[in-house]
């Protein structure tokens, strides 16, 4: 192949990319729009079956436990969540929840796991000893970046400990606050 033939055949893959890229984002705004409506109308018929006396209203869910904590989450991307607060957020779009024994222990799992896998970040609700949580994603830098990790730290000190460094190599995500867009 020619110096010519190669170029355009990049011409034709960056074309290609742009173009998938594109069907992408739609096929992730329709996405996002259908998870919009469908939340909604799991609250009409809630609050209808209530209004008309229904008691224990099944709504037929797709989602398990752990995707619908994540839809709470990403619904909410701008707002702090205690585990209370997700609780009242899946029984307000009709999640049924009287299906498990312990419902707030089964989220303190779900989100101990989000947070393990870096999908959600703890933070601190303003006047609140207990713990919330926030949408965040993890964001892997670039090999190129020529970011080196340094020591991280253990976090958890109590009074007047001193920071210790963890007894192992640590490399972390890097985490977009989306409330804090300019």
């Amino acid at each position: 192949m020619t110096q010519e033939s190669y170029i355009v055949a990049l011409e034709a893959a960056k074309a290609e990319l742009a173009a998938a890229s594109a069907e992408l984002t739609q096929a992730q705004q329709k996405t996002q729009e259908l998870s919009r409506r469908i939340a909604d109308l799991r609250q009409t018929v809630t609050v209808l079956s209530k209004l008309c006396g229904e008691q224990n209203i099944q709504i037929e869910d797709t989602l398990g436990l752990t995707d619908s904590i994540r839809k709470v989450f990403q619904d909410g991307c701008n707002r702090d969540f205690t585990v209370h607060d997700v609780r009242q957020q899946l029984q307000a779009v009709g999640f049924p929840t009287s299906k498990y024994g312990n419902l707030l222990a089964s989220i303190h799992v779900v989100v101990g796991r989000l947070v393990t896998n870096q999908e959600i970040i703890q933070t601190s609700k303003v006047g609140s000893d207990k713990p919330s949580y926030r949408w965040g994603f993890k964001m892997e830098p670039l090999p190129e970046s020529g970011i080196s990790w340094e020591p991280v730290y253990s976090s958890g000190m109590r009074g007047d400990e001193k920071p210790k460094p963890l007894g192992h190599p640590f490399k972390p995500g890097t985490y977009v606050d989306v409330s804090k867009k300019k």
